[in-house]
């Protein structure tokens, strides 16, 4: 295995003992197993922000899965470090890549590739395999590859939503009007940017519900946000992102129905 250094895109912790990532099957039944699906974002905020790598296999559950992760650095987007590459993996073994064990690994975006990078695919492998136990890692057990890309999105928040009104009588219209920010991995500062020509959903959840229901979309122009409830219950905004931007949730406004 080769042993990449680790690019601008990461920082690397403090390595922890490596142990399990995911759990998949017996051991027996590895060697059918594929990788069937992996992230294919990350959000990164203004620092350091905890992103998982897990992949999903098709093995049976039950035997303990180990996995590592290879990312290359775009062309054309510029890093301050020596290598263009990262590796990091769930097993100790490996003397350069970040061992984490819940498959959950730090990333951040330095000032000298920037904003630049968002939106951006970077080459991405992973490579599983099953623990059978062998005294050496990754010692001929089955393996699962798979090659892929890994995009990065730049983190958002809601600071503040205001409602025209949260007692209403049925049917009666409430706006709302949302404050967001998007992280600026220039200047490593949140700042607020024109949202409104972007799209939101307005999300219902009554009272005594879990779930949240998506009850209007909003895809760009200067239409307003507004609903006009039926029942009490709560309602929160979803920025749904863009290409550059990951989505984010405000917090929930309460509206009562007299």
């Amino acid at each position: 295995m080769r042993f990449l250094k680790t690019p601008v895109l990461l920082t690397v912790a403090a390595a922890t003992t490596a142990a399990t990532a995911f759990v998949a099957s017996p051991a027996t039944a590895a060697a059918e197993c594929e990788i069937t699906d992996v992230p294919t974002t990350v959000v990164i905020g203004t620092g350091t922000t905890l992103n998982s790598l897990v992949p999903t296999t098709d093995c049976p559950e039950g035997s303990p899965v180990e996995f590592s992760f290879t990312a290359g650095w775009p062309e054309g987007v510029p890093y301050n470090w020596q290598g263009d590459s990262a590796s990091m993996v769930t097993y100790v073994g490996a003397a350069r890549p970040l061992h984490r064990e819940d498959g959950q690994y730090p990333f951040e975006i330095r000032p000298v590739a920037g904003n630049i990078a968002a939106g951006q695919p970077f080459r991405a492998s992973w490579s599983a395999f099953v623990d059978t136990g062998r005294e050496n890692w990754k010692d001929g057990e089955p393996t699962l590859d798979h090659e892929g890309t890994l995009t990065a999105l730049r983190a958002t928040q809601f600071t503040a939503v205001s409602a025209s009104a949260t007692t209403v009588a049925a049917g009666e219209q409430v706006t709302f009007e949302p404050t967001v920010q998007r992280a600026d991995w220039d200047t490593r500062s949140w700042k607020t940017f024109d949202a409104g020509w972007t799209a939101y959903d307005i999300q219902f959840r009554a009272e005594g519900a879990d779930g949240w229901t998506t009850v209007k979309e909003k895809t760009g122009g200067f239409v307003e946000l507004y609903v006009n409830p039926e029942t009490s219950g709560d309602y929160r905004l979803k920025y749904r992102g863009d290409v550059v931007s990951a989505p984010s949730y405000s917090e929930p406004i309460g509206i009562t129905v007299s």
